[in-house]
């Protein structure tokens, strides 16, 4: 009975030791960071409005889909719960060469491409792994909303359709202008698989004006982690 026990123990302390993935301790300072890369389903729209937030010309897109990238820092909590934030880089392109009238698209021979740049932290709540090692092995779903600074361009004309001369054509000609920009995401991770689907986008002023791109978009990609 005695030696039962004896070879029960040496079998749990040999398990724990071959099978127990080993904590990963920090070796560079990009440890920890993840680059999603894959494909994405979004749709946009651009909003110009006056002072008075009044509406004055809105440009869509048809939903469409793009490669994107994603880079991430390593997952921060707050004390020992599930709320915490990291932050996140990337990019998105638009295209939109419809416009909305009486609430439908029409092609009134206008319209804008451009670019987008983001550096954000973003805050959430994390319902499953919450660090996940370099070979990915774990799940996670997360609910968080991200801040912060953003770089756009875009270029093209829009019609002005509800103000008073609705022919008014204005250019929007090689726009640069640093924005804040404000997303929601809903992210599910299982291994190094990606699923991930949000809404939001940069604001921005300029010669009066107001310029709201909204952006929505689900992504499926691969995350190589470092």
């Amino acid at each position: 009975m005695k030696s039962q026990s004896v070879c029960a123990l040496i079998f749990c302390v040999f398990s724990s030791t071959v099978f127990a993935e080993p904590e990963e301790k920090p070796t560079h300072w990009w440890s920890g960071y993840s680059l999603d890369l894959g494909l994405t389903v979004q749709e946009t729209s651009l909003t110009v409005s006056d002072t008075d937030d009044r509406e004055l010309g809105i440009l869509t897109g048809k939903m469409g889909s793009s490669p994107f990238f994603n880079l991430g820092s390593p997952y921060n909590y707050f004390s020992e719960g599930n709320f915490g934030y990291n932050y996140q880089y990337g990019y998105s392109a638009f295209s939109m060469t419809t416009q909305e009238v009486n609430a439908e698209d029409v092609d009134l021979g206008t319209s804008v491409k451009g670019n987008f740049f983001y550096a954000m932290p973003v805050f959430f709540y994390n319902f499953g792994t919450k660090h996940f090692s370099k070979k990915g092995k774990g799940h996670s779903f997360k609910i968080g909303t991200g801040i912060g600074p953003g770089y756009l361009t875009a270029n093209g004309d829009i019609q002005l359709t509800n103000t008073d001369n609705s022919t008014h054509q204005f250019n929007i000609k090689d726009k640069h202008a640093l924005t804040l920009a404000i997303y929601v995401l809903f992210d599910y991770r299982i291994n190094n698989w990606v699923f991930r689907a949000g809404g939001g986008g940069p604001k921005t002023y300029s010669h009066g004006l107001q310029y709201n791109l909204m952006d929505f978009a689900m992504d499926v990609g691969y995350a190589v982690r470092f």
